[in-house]
């Protein structure tokens, strides 16, 4: 018996180094909700901030790893607030023991932020998020509903600059899709 206590306590210490961190939540209520998360790591972070009133629905899924993964969906009968921020730092540096605020030998090779700040008198809101320092980072958002929302996104590397601003209010049904960074040889 103690063998497979052993075997079963291996196996899981094993499974937690190979496998990525998951959260869920689903929530159904009447009243109030307030949900927060956020990832910091090496080259990304990641906040997401939702208040829903009335009768409401959230569904949200983080997913860390190798890959880091934002999931949302809320819809609220009532007044909802919204604020996302993602950002991604990719580094080259000579030294890997140098400090990322450190300039010599450690520049910033690109880096993009995304931002969504909302407050909606009703409706329904999703995202995505699939930051990634050495890959093509994913964004996308669908609204539909009434209220505010006001949305930022930057991209930047040694070549060019990419700025985007859009703020909607009133009756909408919005889409946004924002898609940074290529391997190379793409």
């Amino acid at each position: 018996m103690n063998q497979y206590v052993v075997f079963l306590f291996c196996s899981l210490f094993v499974f937690g180094f190979v496998c990525a961190d998951t959260i869920s939540s689903s929530i159904v209520c009447s009243g109030a909700s307030w949900v927060s998360s956020s990832v910091l790591g090496k080259s990304t972070s990641l906040t997401q901030d939702l208040f829903t009133t009335d009768p409401a629905t959230i569904f949200r899924e983080l997913v860390t790893g190798e890959r880091l993964q934002a999931k949302v969906v809320a819809q609220s009968a009532g007044p909802m607030g919204i604020e996302e921020y993602s950002s991604v730092r990719e580094q080259t540096s000579t030294d890997p023991w140098l400090c990322i605020f450190d300039n010599e030998g450690n520049q910033t090779k690109r880096s993009h932020e995304t931002y969504v700040l909302g407050l909606m008198q009703q409706g329904e809101y999703s995202s995505v998020r699939i930051p990634a320092p050495e890959d093509i980072s994913r964004y996308l958002m669908e609204i539909n509903g009434s209220g505010i929302i006001l949305t930022r996104s930057f991209s930047g590397d040694s070549n060019q600059t990419l700025t985007h601003a859009s703020d909607v209010a009133g009756i909408m049904n919005i889409t946004e899709l924002m898609q940074f960074g290529e391997k190379d040889g793409d």
